[in-house]
């Protein structure tokens, strides 16, 4: 059965070595499902922050050229993945396609409506949550560097667990999202957070609805 999903893919994951494959898996899952893509900011968006405050920039412009960035990765997530296609608006997507890959490119959007805070405390993990509403998806999957939520700090905690579910209202207290995720987030899309750097996962959660990860309920 078709699903309407939306992937958040991680600008920390063009640092590794998977990205190339993981296009390949969205492009072979696309065959069967509507997928929207969001880019996070990666490098791009590294290079706003040190801008931001190396010249002091006004928070605004330091928000839409953060957005920009999202683009730029968009672009590179575009060219990666095959049959891809840019788009400008996710709410038009269930209109007008059954299937396919969509990659959402931001500022547009964004520059037209101005309806997030100028803030570095939203990040595309909001954004791509806000897309979520946009489009009415079914599936919500972050999929980033790690493998998803831990018990403690995976960097530096010895007896770090995985944890399978984690709590909307406990979310904060793990910051692997921003403080403005939540409020975007609708309350009944089905949400997950699992390692991009394993595309088989992503296939095992569309196929099978579970896989290693975290479940936000």
């Amino acid at each position: 059965m078709t699903k309407k999903i939306v992937l958040k893919v991680g600008g920390s994951l063009s640092y590794g070595d998977h990205l190339p494959q993981l296009s390949q898996m969205i492009h072979q899952l696309s065959a069967e499902n509507l997928i929207c893509i969001i880019p996070g900011g990666g490098a791009y968006a590294n290079l706003v922050r040190q801008d931001y405050l190396k010249y002091h920039l006004d928070k605004k412009i330091a928000h839409y050229m953060a957005i920009m960035a999202m683009d730029q990765y968009g672009l590179l997530l575009h060219h990666l993945i095959q049959d891809s296609i840019i788009i400008d608006d996710p709410s038009l997507l269930p209109v007008k396609y059954r299937t396919g890959v969509f990659i959402w490119t931001p500022f547009a959007y964004f520059k037209a409506y101005d309806t997030l805070p100028y803030s570095w405390q939203v990040t595309s993990d909001s954004i791509a949550a806000y897309a979520v509403s946009l489009m009415q998806a079914e599936l919500f999957v972050l999929l980033k560097d790690q493998n998803g939520i831990c018990s403690a700090d995976p960097k530096g905690a010895v007896d770090c667990q995985l944890l399978s579910t984690v709590a909307r209202k406990d979310l904060q207290q793990h910051q692997i999202v921003d403080p403005f995720f939540i409020k975007y987030l609708p309350e009944k899309v089905k949400c997950w957070i699992i390692n991009g750097n394993h595309p088989e996962r992503l296939k095992e959660l569309l196929i099978q609805g579970r896989t290693l990860g975290t479940r936000i309920i």
